[in-house]
This record gives structure tokens, C-alpha cells and sequence, in this order.
């Protein structure tokens, strides 16, 4: 899962030029052709490895953050009407 579009950064490379913008950029004429996922220490350098995708130069990159998922399974297994615990015994 993704974080919200709020931690969202829009990447555009053209004629060498880097344009980046905090939170989501799309126009109506652009579509979600796939996505990748970077393993980075951080957005800022996640943004950097994404201006250097081809599709920066001729669209626009969106990079977001990924929930950490043990927080994420927390707070659903939290969430579960009646359940004591962990969905799993041993959870990752």
C-alpha cells in the first residue's frame, strides 16, 4: 500500500532539465502505464533514481512512499472485530 498522495513527488526530465513537484501531477491526458518499486533510503533519493527512468523524459514519474506493512498488518489485525492478536503466530 501506498502512503498517502500527500507524500506524493512528480518527476519530469526535459532537455536535461529536472522539474520536481511535492504532491501528485497528472493531467487528463496521462495514464498509469505501470509502476516500479525502488528500494531507497529515503523520497529524496527514490526521486533521484526515478529521473533517471526513460519515461521521466517523455511523462511524469509520481514517487510515494510504501506503508511499512507490519504496521499496516497491525493495525488491521487491531481492527478485526473479536480478535485477540495476530492473524499470523509468527508475523514478518
Amino acid at each position: 500500500m501506498l502512503e498517502g498522495v500527500a507524500t506524493a513527488k512528480s518527476v519530469r526530465v526535459r532537455n536535461g532539465r529536472q522539474t520536481i513537484v511535492d504532491g501528485p501531477f497528472a493531467e487528463t491526458k496521462e495514464m498509469l502505464a505501470g509502476f516500479n518499486l525502488i528500494e531507497a533510503e529515503d523520497i529524496d533519493e527514490a526521486v533521484r533514481i526515478a529521473t533517471e527512468f526513460p519515461w521521466s523524459h517523455t511523462g511524469c514519474v509520481e514517487v510515494r512512499p510504501v506503508q511499512d506493512i507490519a504496521v499496516v498488518r497491525r493495525r488491521v489485525n487491531t481492527s478485526l472485530p473479536g480478535h485477540p492478536g495476530p492473524l499470523h503466530p509468527n508475523p514478518v
